[in-house]
């Protein structure tokens, strides 16, 4: 299992338009970490 610090702020600006600002930090152990951290990075930007 991959250590995994995801950071996530959803920030409104004057417009009322949502921008995602998010630092990520992933050690990888294994290709299927990889997909599954790449699939759980696009639900999240497909959320907002």
């Amino acid at each position: 299992m991959p250590a995994c610090s995801v950071e996530l702020r959803v920030n409104s600006d004057k417009n009322g338009t949502l921008r995602l600002a998010f630092s990520v930090i992933l050690a990888v152990e294994s290709p299927e970490s990889v997909k599954t951290f790449l699939t759980m990075w696009l639900l999240m930007y497909k959320a907002v």
